[in-house]
């Protein structure tokens, strides 16, 4: 007996309509973790004519999945990279696109660099619910939107797993608390390990709504379960901030600076909360956000910052302390003035990222203006937000003797010699 016939609850019986059904149907390709022999004996099965396709998860690379298709009667199988943690997939140089069964249905339309356009699929099952951009309303969806504690926690308790299946309009239960502000649901939700950092159909993060309705004490809920206030919306580059300046939330605002979130993030339009702020006129809110103190800063530039070293010298040292993922040192650049270069190590690479100057900010990339090279390293210790890894470990020039340096409450160690 599965768990909605074993609740006791009001709610009416979730009827499977027509639609659901046709639109499930339409996707069945997912043939789950197979081989790719299996794959290939399934197609000729299937009559191997041009076009006939499936979809896969991938043997090598856990979390990707692999469409096998067939073209001049000989498979062919490509490689359904995964971009992040949510449900963006792309073919090789293809666009990113948002949901598995989005990205088959861009193929279905032209082959877009395939060998062949898709065809007729080989029938099994949809794809995963953390794969979709869209999926169909279940009972967890109902009960949470409903603000049914008690339906929540029994369903939880009979072992429901699918806590980031998403309904029509791509949101899970979490998006759907956020935007109530049933924070008690909330909680319970990310306890039992729901993603707070999942993107819906519309390109918004839980974060996203609770500070675009207004929920301060959601906007703790969710950051406490690590949701990261950084996420831009798909379409416009907002960060949650963005939506609380622009709506005039004065206590959804506070509330996301006291947890060190950076005041200034930028916009796909290089706009700032105090840009839309100030566009709303929500004078209180454009106050806050302009005699806002940033916290103190963990490390000063003596544990990182080499004032005459070129590149290729920033990569000796790092390999001399031992070339780990997160090393990472700043530098002035030899090539223009009044620019640092940070170089940082992720899989056995170096990478070098200009830190720019804009009055008296610095940033890297289209990341948020940061007050000083101390904030810039403190912000990327937390999150690595565009980078290819947060920065762990911080070489100090050799003049300066070994100490820790303590990120919030991640240890950060300061590697170094000590010249005698």
């Amino acid at each position: 007996m599965d768990a909605e016939d074993t609740i006791n609850q009001p709610l009416p019986p979730l009827v499977k309509s027509a639609s659901r059904s046709s639109l499930d149907e339409s996707v069945s390709w997912f043939h789950g973790k197979i081989t790719r022999d299996a794959a290939e004996r399934i197609l000729e099965t299937n009559g191997n004519q041009e076009g006939l396709f499936l979809v896969r998860e991938s043997s090598s690379s856990p979390g990707d999945y692999v469409l096998s298709l067939i073209h001049d009667n000989t498979p062919i199988h490509y490689q359904i990279r995964r971009h992040g943690e949510d449900a963006f997939f792309s073919i090789d140089d293809g666009p990113i696109v948002h949901g598995l069964e989005m990205l088959i249905s861009y193929y279905q339309e032209d082959a877009q660099g395939l060998s062949t356009k898709l065809g007729h699929m080989c029938k099994a099952q949809p794809p995963p619910p953390d794969s979709r951009r869209h999926g169909r309303t279940n009972l967890l969806h109902r009960a949470t939107k409903e603000g049914e504690l008690t339906v929540v926690t029994e369903l939880l308790k009979s072992g429901y797993h699918n806590l980031d299946a998403k309904n029509q309009e791509g949101q899970t239960a979490v998006h759907l608390a956020s935007i109530a502000g049933f924070d008690d649901i909330l909680d319970l939700l990310l306890k039992n390990s729901a993603n707070p950092n999942i993107i819906d159909g519309n390109g918004l993060t839980p974060l996203h709504y609770a500070c675009l309705n207004n929920r301060p004490s959601t906007v703790v809920v969710l950051i406490h379960y690590r949701a990261n206030p950084q996420l831009r919306a798909t379409e416009t580059g907002w960060v949650p901030l963005h939506y609380a300046a622009f709506h005039g939330y004065t206590d959804v605002v506070q509330m996301l600076l006291s947890l060190h979130c950076p005041c200034h993030p930028r916009s796909n339009y290089n706009e700032t909360p105090s840009d839309l702020a100030m566009k709303n006129n929500h004078k209180d809110c454009l106050s806050l956000l302009r005699n806002h103190i940033p916290h103190q800063p963990c490390s000063s530039r003596s544990s990182w910052f080499h004032e005459n070293v070129d590149r290729e010298k920033a990569v000796q040292l790092l390999h001399s302390r031992g070339f780990k993922d997160g090393m990472f040192l700043v530098r002035r650049s030899t090539r223009k003035k009044d620019i640092y270069v940070l170089t940082v190590v992720q899989n056995s690479h170096p990478y070098n990222y200009e830190i720019q100057c804009e009055g008296n900010f610095y940033f890297i990339d289209d990341g948020p203006y940061l007050e000083s090279l101390e904030h810039i390293i403190d912000y990327y210790s937390r999150m690595a937000d565009g980078l290819p890894t947060n920065l762990v470990y911080a070489v100090a020039p050799e003049t300066t003797v070994s100490l820790d340096v303590e990120f919030e409450s991640r240890k950060v160690v300061v590697s170094c010699n000590v010249i005698v």
